[in-house]
């Protein structure tokens, strides 16, 4: 991991949650798995700070902790999680334009809570949403925001935490002699179990919502019980989201809007079959990709249940396809190449960045030692039909910024010697990859370091925005004159 990269994440940090979490961000993107006494050593804030500063990424998951076999807790950070941050709003607007209002403000709640109980959310969203109506006079019910909460969990949108380990059972039977050892007992440090497969996404138990409604009222009662369980947002579901929107705008870009309804209810049925994250989607046969078509007719395009066959050969042929034939039964089965489909955006992108950077020529001769995949100097200006000398100057353009590598070959039957060697260009996708996203990095980290300058610069400017404000609308309140406030403003 690059340094550019623990910068982007302290920065983000802060914007959030203030410098001393971006201090501890950034010695644990430094140093790795750390322990609370090198954490504590190492920062420039107080003990109860950096406590609290680590409680705070530990409830929104963006730091682990961990038993040593030395009994040591050590904290260990994820950086990918710390830079969902610049996600959040992308998330909200797509929970609220898929669901509604309700779900966005309860996926909002949870984002900035990290996790909570479900009473506890219940409660502070229908708050919420009723502060948000007093003017019209509506009010929403505990009971909706239940259900609207319990259908955000069977989407998977929601997820349960890890919980309290159960105590162990004397009379269970010893564990076999090939299997791994438990994990030091350390005391103070919880065992923690995380749910497996469908138990995560089990919705909460009955609520209390006579309990709900007296605290949402602020009327005494007896408290609630306390539950043990507790949610948090499943990232990977919505960036599951993001995935799949993404290949169905290119789908209707490429093919039209009614190979994107074609694909669209491909990838539901294989994901009936097939893991979210999966290289590979499971097959789908033709005739039942075609009766799902004609059971949704309603909710298609036309074209998609008139010509479903040829907009899926249409998609399975040219020269980046979607879609694999399978087989030949039901029709004939397709399945979505996931991981192709990634690399030919992959591709897509890296030859935008040459073309934008070096010119069209550049990006011809980009394309032209893709195709080829390894390819002499002196074929270069011929297959592209470029100028020799102009093409050197390209070629070597592209070399010197990395986007372009070079093998050396030696000839069979020869000496090794620099002149008796053949010097093929290639083009190395991992390489180019990992510098496209540590350039994003760099841009994010420049955006982020000029707002803040920015905010600093004309923070004079702000505070006397806020006084005048403050000011107007006390005058509002008093009665005064329009024109003794036009004169303040």
């Amino acid at each position: 991991m690059s340094q550019v990269l623990g910068r982007l994440c302290g920065q983000v940090a802060g914007d959030a949650f203030g410098p001393v979490v971006q201090s501890v961000v950034q010695y644990l993107f430094t140093a790795g798995s750390r322990p609370l006494p090198a954490v504590i050593v190492n920062s420039p804030y107080q003990r109860n700070e950096v406590k609290l500063a680590l409680q705070v990424l530990l409830q929104h998951h963006m730091v682990t902790f961990s038993v040593t076999r030395t009994s040591m807790v050590e904290y260990t950070l994820h950086p990918d999680r710390v830079l969902l941050l610049l996600r959040y709003a992308r998330f909200l607007l797509l929970i609220k334009t898929r669901f509604g209002v309700e779900q966005e403000v309860i996926l909002d709640e949870l984002l900035r809570q990290g996790q909570d109980s479900a009473f506890q959310l219940v409660v502070r969203v229908t708050k919420r949403i009723n502060e948000s109506l007093e003017e019209g006079g509506k009010r929403v019910q505990p009971s909706t925001i239940r259900d609207k909460f319990c259908e955000l969990v069977r989407g998977h949108y929601l997820q349960r935490c890890a919980s309290l380990a159960p105590p162990p059972d004397p009379s269970a039977p010893p564990p076999a002699e090939d299997a791994p050892p438990p994990p030091p007992v350390v005391e103070g440090v919880p065992p923690l179990v995380e749910p497996e497969g469908e138990r995560a996404f089990m919705p909460p138990a009955q609520l209390d919502m006579g309990a709900v409604q007296r605290a949402v009222d602020g009327r005494p009662g007896r408290p609630p019980p306390d539950d043990p369980v507790r949610w948090r947002v499943n990232f990977s579901r919505l960036d599951e989201e993001f995935r799949d929107q993404l290949v169905l705008n290119s789908v209707s870009r490429t093919c039209g809007e009614p190979a994107a309804d074609v694909m669209r209810h491909l990838m539901a049925l294989a994901a009936q079959t097939s893991r979210p994250w999966s290289p590979e989607c499971g097959p789908v046969a033709l005739t039942e990709l075609k009766d799902r078509l004609t059971r949704l007719s309603n909710s298609v395009h036309a074209d998609a249940v008139r010509y479903c066959e040829q907009y899926v050969r249409i998609m399975s042929e040219g020269e980046t396809p979607y879609l694999v034939r399978f087989g030949d039964a039901g029709g004939g089965q397709y399945t979505l190449n996931m991981k192709r489909v990634m690399q030919n955006f992959g591709w897509a992108v890296a030859e935008n960045v040459v073309q934008e950077r070096f010119g069209s020529r550049a990006g011809r001769i980009f394309r032209l030692i893709r195709s080829k995949r390894y390819i002499e100097q002196d074929k270069i200006h011929e297959w592209a039909m470029i100028p020799p000398k102009e093409a050197k100057l390209l070629t070597y353009q592209l070399h010197q910024a990395t986007f372009v590598s070079v093998c050396d070959l030696r000839k069979p039957g020869q000496q090794v010697a620099p002149g008796r060697l053949v010097f093929l260009f290639h083009l190395d996708f991992n390489h180019l990859t990992r510098m496209l996203i540590e350039t994003c990095y760099r841009a994010l980290l420049n955006m982020l370091t000029s707002r803040s300058a920015e905010a600093s610069r004309h923070q004079r400017l702000y505070d006397k925005q806020q006084r005048v404000e403050t000011l107007l609308a006390t005058m509002r309140q008093q009665g005064v004159d329009d024109d003794q406030i036009a004169e303040v403003r």
